[in-house]
Order: C-alpha cells, then structure tokens, then sequence
C-alpha cells in the first residue's frame, strides 16, 4: 500500500529497460548532466594537435559512471551492482540510448537509487575534471 492508504504504483516484476519511456521517477532526483554535451564541448576546447576523439572520450565517461555505480550499488540497501549492471546493458543495446537514461533509470531503484543518482550528480563536477586532464595529457588523441 502507498501513502493514504492507495494502491502503490510500483510494480515488483522485473523492469524491461529495452524499450518504453524513461523518465525520472521522483522530484528529490538530481537533474541528470547532458553527456554528450560535455563531451563534444571538452573536445572543441581542447588544443590537442589532432583533435580529440569524442568516441573515446564517452568510453572514458561511461566507465567511470559504470564504476562508481558498481560502488554505489554495494552500499546501498536494497540494490546490488548486478541489478545496475543489467540496467546498464539494456540501455546501451536500445536505439535512443542517451547517457542522461542511466540517471533517470537509477530512480526506479527507489529510495537507494534516488540516492545513487543524486551522488553520481555531486560527482559529476569532479569526474569532467579527470576528463579534461586526461584530454590535456592526450589520452583521447585522435590516430
């Protein structure tokens, strides 16, 4: 039962995260960061002699994000990584994939996923700092 005595509207079979909307599940969710946008920006900023390779620039992020999940996951109470794990590959494999869904499905986790999203949120300032020193140092060079 929810609050007021009404049905909750959580279900407790599995999520298909292969298809259907995704949208933020609760007004205490942090806004997720735009991704692609930070990416493609780092990258026209950077005075690599080459250029900078976007593709590599979002596998840097999406490891880092899949990490600090897998993190999360294992202190929170009531997820494990494998459950964010399974979310994650769901979402890779579907044509709209944008990295913004990552955050928005972490709020149908619940309380914990709420806070996991929320905390990749917080980090997300810290993480664009390794991204941009590590595009400095060449790391994502084109060739």
């Amino acid at each position: 039962m929810g609050f007021f005595g009404s049905k909750s509207k959580r279900s407790s079979a599995p999520r298909d995260w292969s298809s259907g909307p995704l949208v933020k599940q609760s007004p205490l969710a942090a806004d997720a960061p735009d991704v692609l946008a930070f990416a493609v920006e780092a990258a026209k900023q950077a005075d690599r002699p080459g250029g900078v390779d976007v593709e590599k620039v979002l596998t840097a992020i999406d490891r880092m994000l899949a990490g600090q999940m897998d993190a999360y996951a294992g202190a929170l109470p009531g997820l494990d990584a494998g459950q964010t794990a399974q979310m994650r590959e769901a979402l890779y494999a579907r044509p709209d994939f944008r990295f913004e869904m990552f955050f928005d499905g972490l709020t149908y986790f619940g309380p914990s996923g709420i806070a996991m999203c929320n905390g990749l949120v917080e980090q997300w300032g810290t993480m664009q700092s390794a991204i941009v020193g590590l595009i400095e140092r060449g790391e994502f060079d084109r060739g």
